[in-house]
Order: structure tokens, then sequence, then C-alpha cells
């Protein structure tokens, strides 16, 4: 009996186990903060769900009918992610009795659209595939003259983003960046990035003209924070042919924007 007791302990803390380390939905926490899975479930109480598991059918995407859904990886025909597990998907009744498809990976918070046209398109605007719907959230600003070894602190963490748009100038020109690196459709902020600004002048000295670039290289040192390990910085004479190098310039960095 003792065996048969130890056992079924066993078997039952096996289980915990399993279902922590499964990804959290609104099915199972997982490892997920009790506070954060009310906050999910609160998301999901007054959607219907698609049936999953085992035996569940397999549905297309195109086929569900309008109305706000939760489903797992059982519904085919969606966007191309990181790792989907569950998608909170909108079907909306548009001109013509065409549908409006809006899907949410809960895992990352992307969110792509795509209409199904089943009438006349004369006057619809529609993406036919899935388009990818972005969002723009200002992590950091200020008025800064990049140098080697200056650290920005962003207000949320790399993870929760796709791309950066650095925002800056050079003298009086004006200008942006955005960092990202593709891999299979699936977009992420790379650990270490940099990237070129150009200003041409011919307001240094009368008759002169000068052409400058400046290249910053930045670093993760931590989930939302940055140090610009090196500043390189070329300007060119071209009254007298002389090129210098130095770590200096005056790019001036005004705005980061976080893009999901």
């Amino acid at each position: 009996m003792a065996n048969e007791k130890d056992a079924k302990l066993i078997s039952r803390s096996l289980k915990r186990l399993e279902n922590e380390t499964l990804p959290a939905t609104s099915q199972n926490a997982g490892l997920m903060p009790a506070k954060d899975k009310r906050t999910l479930d609160s998301i999901t109480k007054f959607r219907t769900g698609i049936p999953n598991g085992e035996n569940a059918p397999t549905i297309d995407v195109t086929d569900i009918k309008p109305g706000p859904w939760v489903g797992w990886q059982n519904i085919t025909g969606m966007p191309e992610t990181l790792e989907p597990y569950e998608w909170l998907i909108d079907v909306n009744q548009i001109q013509n009795g065409s549908k409006l498809i809006r899907a949410t990976d809960m895992a990352t918070g992307a969110s792509w659209k795509k209409v199904i046209v089943t009438g006349d398109t004369s006057t619809l605007i529609y993406p036919r595939d899935w388009q990818r719907e972005y969002a723009e959230t200002t992590l950091w600003e200020g008025d800064l003259i990049l140098t080697e070894g200056a650290k920005l602190t962003l207000i949320d963490s790399f993870k929760h983003f796709d791309s950066l748009i650095f925002e800056f100038r050079n003298r009086s020109n004006y200008g942006s960046a955005r960092i990202h690196v593709a891999d299979n459709s699936i977009d992420g902020i790379p650990d270490e990035f940099s990237f070129t600004s150009d200003n041409s002048s011919d307001t240094f000295t009368d008759d002169m003209i000068f052409r400058e670039w400046s290249e910053p290289h930045f670093k993760q040192v931590a989930d939302d924070s940055l140090e610009i390990t090196a500043l390189s910085h070329i300007t060119v004479n071209f009254h007298n042919g002389v090129t210098t190098v130095d770590n200096g310039g005056q790019l001036i960095l005004s705005e980061i924007i976080g893009v999901r």
C-alpha cells in the first residue's frame, strides 16, 4: 500500500510539473503568475473557445463564423509567427458578405488582418493575404549627443518589440534608422548593431564643402538598456582632400521608438 501511495503521489507531482512547464494559455496557467492569469481570463471569458485536443477537428480560419473567438494550434491558414500556441480571433461581416479577420498571437501580442472576399470588390479596400498590424511605442526621448560609453535606458524590454526606430539629426540634417533582423519572416532586435548618418555642409568655412559620416555601435547590456560601445566619425574636406577619422561628431539622438 505504501508503494502504491508513493507511486500515485509521484504521478500527481509529475503531472503538475508537466502542466506548469506547458505554455500558458486560457486553459492552462503554466508558469504564469496568478495576477497575469486573471488578466488573461478577463480577456478570453467573453470569447467562444474553438474545440481543441487530440480528437478536435482541424479548422480553416476562413471557415470561422463572425464573432470573437479563442483558438489553438488545430486552426490552419494562420499567419506565420514564432511558436504560435493560442490565438485571439475576431471575425467581422463587412461589405458584400465578405469577412474581415483579425488574429492576435497571445504569446507575443503580434496582430494580423485579412479579408475573405465573397462578393464585388470594386469599392472594397482590403489585404488579400495576412497583413501585419504594427503599433509604435516611444521607448526613449531626449536630446543626446552620442558619445562612446553613453548608456540609454528604455521604458520597456527589448523582447516586447520586433524592431527599433532611431530618430536623429546630424547638424541640420534629420534622419531615422530602423533596426531589426529578419529570419524566415520572424523579426527581432539583434544584441549588437549600428547605423550610419551622413551630412554635407558648406557652412564650416567659406568656399569649402565637407562631407561627414557618423556610425554609432550599440550593444544590449540589459533587458531595457543600450550602451554605445564605439563611435566612428569620418570627415572629408573636398577643398584640400584631407580625411580625418575620430570618435567625435555631432550626431544627436532625439527618440527611440519600439515597433511590435
